[in-house]
């Protein structure tokens, strides 16, 4: 909450009030105006004001996320993987279980294929809960004793979901390179947790400015985020609505086939002993972005926003 009204980066706690003119939530409203509406503001002293009408917006979608971390052996992630596609198996429809079958058989074989350690990321996501009654509540109790603010405030954060991802470490606990073995397996199963957590949850899809570089459509994102060949992504463009702007979609792109970035920590890297899992790899580290299908257009192109699709 708090740290929403200071300078990025600041010490909240320790400040003697909270700045308008300085905090995130002013940098963040300016750039939800137009270039007209800015410079009006700037004339008129009424900055404040206008940026102040994104506040609820931004406090209202403030999440955070929890992680927990532990190392598991090629036997441990194997059991279950594939005692996690039995008891899916268990809840199909009959018309469905071939598929499931097919689901067990996969994670059979890849666990025969399975060596080393792994680091297993457990994310617990939640959201601020927020509403017009609370922003008047801070702004009234609040906004000029954050001392106060430290000792008593008591807005809560709600449980939206969790998921679950892992990646490979070592192959060896003795490893020469098991530091940045098992820290770039947290930060790889960190992502993908978080990418998990964006499929599962709408309210918490991906977005990204979408670019053009020569007759390509691109962004950078990739297998971080959790992007796949064949993903549909909403187009919105930036259009003016009086002083603000809004953003209105305006199509979808796919993306394009062999076309997916991998920009995972340590996409270009290659150690000795690192675990095996036996799955398929996503994505091509020596891309710089990733492509969409089709070319630019009047609508679609430079300067619009993607969200992946539902």
């Amino acid at each position: 909450m708090a740290k929403w009204h200071v300078p990025q980066g600041a010490d909240y706690k320790n400040v003697a009030a909270w700045d308008e003119q300085l905090g995130v939530i002013m940098a963040l409203g300016m750039k939800g105006l137009s270039d007209e509406a800015r410079e009006n503001a700037k004339q008129t002293e009424n900055l404040v004001a206008l940026c102040g009408n994104s506040e609820n917006k931004l406090l209202g979608t403030t999440y955070v996320c929890v992680n927990n971390y532990r190392m598991m052996n090629a036997k441990e992630k194997s059991a279950t993987a594939i005692a996690m596609a039995k008891v899916t198996l268990d809840f199909l429809p009959g018309i469905a279980k071939m598929a499931g079958n097919i689901a067990v058989k996969a994670a059979e074989t890849a666990a025969a294929k399975t060596k080393g350690y792994f680091v297993r990321t457990n994310a617990y996501l939640f959201k601020l809960d927020w509403d017009k009654a609370k922003f008047d509540d801070f702004y009234a109790k609040y906004w000029n004793n954050v001392a106060d603010f430290n000792a008593n405030a008591n807005y809560q954060l709600k449980y939206v979901g969790r998921s679950s991802k892992y990646a490979g470490a070592g192959l060896t606990m003795k490893s020469a390179n098991l530091d940045k073995l098992i820290a770039r397996g947290a930060l790889r199963a960190t992502d993908a947790a978080f990418a998990a957590l964006q499929r599962d949850y709408d309210e918490f899809r991906p977005m990204s400015s979408l670019h053009v570089d020569g007759d390509k459509l691109v962004a950078y994102i990739g297998t971080k985020e959790g992007v796949k060949a064949g993903d549909k992504f909403d187009v919105f463009m930036c259009q003016k609505d009086g002083n603000e702007v809004e953003w209105k979609k305006v199509g979808t792109i796919k993306v394009a086939k062999n076309s997916v970035w991998d920009n995972q920590e340590g996409a270009n890297e290659t150690f000795e002993d690192e675990a095996e899992d036996g799955e398929k790899k996503e994505g091509n580290a020596e891309l710089k972005y990733t492509i969409f299908d089709g070319k630019p257009g009047k609508k679609i192109g430079e300067g619009c926003l993607i969200r992946l699709a539902k």
